[in-house]
């Protein structure tokens, strides 16, 4: 087992359907490598909380091609030097990193929100298994709060994130 340790420049969580169901791995870019780790219960703590700028060692084995660096364990550093994006010599630079932070925060409880609303109003099914059903909820909040942070981070003051619907498309079909 070899391992790599470095800061984290990027990470791109995919779920992927496997022969036991749905599963979520997580890559991480770190210098010039890139590594992915299975999540599962024993990691998903650390994993779920792992952000660009964090300082890392990874446990990885090479796959069959010797292409791949498959995680084996995550170690969080403590004591490192300070990510770039936090270290900002600029109390604005300081401000960005909260800011997104508290976007992200808030993302996170508009997917949580927007899930339960999805499953009460039958849009979405769970897996029968009980012990899938955690992974898949997970999953999908996930990715919801992927897109609700992206959509904010990206807004424009005064432009209208999302486009209104045709209203002689909407009063075609309203009956009174």
């Amino acid at each position: 087992m070899s391992t790599l340790a470095g800061q984290i420049e990027v990470i791109k969580p995919r779920d992927i359907k496997g022969p036991k169901g749905i599963f979520t791995s997580i890559s991480y870019k770190i210098g010039n490598d890139w590594v992915s780790v299975v999540k599962d219960k024993q990691n998903e703590y650390i994993l779920d909380n792992l952000i660009v700028g964090d300082n890392v060692e990874i446990d990885y084995v090479l796959d069959q091609s010797g292409k791949y660096k498959n995680g084996k364990g995550v170690k969080l550093l403590k004591n490192m030097t300070t990510p770039t994006a936090v270290k900002g010599s600029s109390a604005l630079d300081k401000a960005a990193n909260r800011d997104f932070r508290i976007t992200y925060a808030g993302s996170r409880n508009t997917a949580i929100a927007f899930a339960k609303l999805a499953l009460d109003a039958g849009a979405i099914t769970l897996p029968k298994k009980t012990a899938d059903i955690e992974g898949a909820l997970l999953s999908y909040v996930d990715q919801l709060t992927i897109e609700f942070a992206n959509k904010a981070w990206n807004a424009e003051p005064g432009e209208v994130p999302v486009q209104a619907a045709d209203e002689e498309e909407v009063d075609a079909d309203f009956e009174e």
